[in-house]
């Protein structure tokens, strides 16, 4: 989470001089305030010499995600810049995942584990005990890939670009954190959910 980005700024133009085939804009830093963004956004229309009235962010640098042809508010930019400085790739990945950036600090705070993929997770809380005491000579018997599978599908763990975050349900209008540990998770899917393969292998696995 140490991968701040340095001047993240959209390119922000006039909707009707690009209905007109002419790319009329502006460069923005959005690591400003919402208002100094707004103000940059009306200097830019009241200049376009066919008139404007709407805009749309037409490229960005130090942004990730397809932004091109969005209007978003400049609330929303400030927002979104602000956590690109404070958080970088981390908080960029998980907002372009879910497609909300406006995504909370606290939000994502709560729900980012690391930079590591869903195995490497996975093994990471097989180890720290999230199936109970498994005996030394059972463990070469779990599957660490269906265990992956269970959490990505049901634990609400989610990994995108090279981290991984829990808590988050992809169904949700907005993201809502989960506090809890997915292992909690997982014990309410084997007190009764209906399973598929890749669960019931898992849940044999635990069994042992």
């Amino acid at each position: 989470m140490n991968d701040p980005q340095t001047n993240p700024r959209v390119y922000i133009v006039s909707g009707e001089a690009l209905d007109k085939g002419i790319t009329h804009g502006v460069w923005v830093d959005i690591t400003g305030t919402a208002a100094e963004i707004e103000d940059a956004i009306i200097a830019m229309l009241e200049e376009c010499p066919e008139g404007g009235n709407t805009w749309e962010v037409h490229d960005s640098e130090h942004i990730h995600g397809p932004l091109a042809e969005t209007r978003y508010s400049p609330t929303t930019l400030a927002h979104m810049g602000q956590m690109a400085v404070r958080y970088g790739a981390a908080w960029l990945e998980i907002a372009f995942h879910l497609d909300n950036y406006d995504l909370s600090a606290e939000e994502f705070e709560c729900s980012y584990v690391g930079e590591m993929d869903l195995v490497e997770y996975a093994r990471q809380l097989l180890e720290d005990g999230a199936l109970g005491n498994i005996p030394e000579a059972a463990r070469p018997y779990i599957d660490v890939l269906s265990f992956a599978s269970v959490l990505e599908r049901w634990g609400g763990v989610v990994e995108a670009g090279s981290y991984v975050y829990r808590g988050i349900h992809s169904g949700w209008p907005t993201p809502r954190v989960r506090l809890e540990r997915p292992r909690y998770l997982l014990e309410e899917l084997e007190e009764g959910a209906r399973v598929d393969d890749d669960e019931r292998h898992w849940l044999g696995a635990r069994s042992l």
